[in-house]
């Protein structure tokens, strides 16, 4: 092939290039257009759990628990620390440091409401004014 047309078909190949925003694959046969399959569901450690329990373990590890404790009650303290400061030694506060089942309680009342907010979403969709 003479080298004008070699030039001429590769301008030809950058205009279409350009006009679609996206090169050209050099070479289309090692690309491939094939989306990988995921599938859903546990994977890992967590695909021999059975009970609810077992996946809450996998989802909150106790660590991550501990920490939310420990952050949880030192917010408490800066709070209470800043309603002594303004209000005397004599302000009386209904706080209490918190532990690991009242963390774990309000994560589950977060889900139960967020449940039920999808639950109604999905409903109204389906009711027509």
């Amino acid at each position: 092939m003479a080298p004008e047309w070699e030039n001429a078909a590769l301008s030809l190949r950058l205009l279409e290039s350009c006009a679609r925003v996206r090169p050209i694959a050099r070479l289309p046969d090692l690309l491939s257009d094939v989306d990988p399959i995921y599938t859903t569901g546990p994977a890992g450690a967590a695909v021999n759990a059975t009970t609810i329990e077992q996946f809450w373990d996998f989802l909150f590890t106790p660590n991550i628990i501990q920490m939310l404790v420990e952050h949880t009650n030192e917010k408490i303290e800066e709070h209470c620390a800043s309603l002594i400061d303004t209000g005397g030694a004599d302000t009386q506060t209904y706080h209490h440091h918190t532990g690991e089942e009242d963390v774990k309680a309000s994560i589950g009342i977060l889900y139960y409401i967020g449940s039920w907010k999808s639950f109604w979403r999905k409903q109204s969709r389906l009711v027509q004014p």
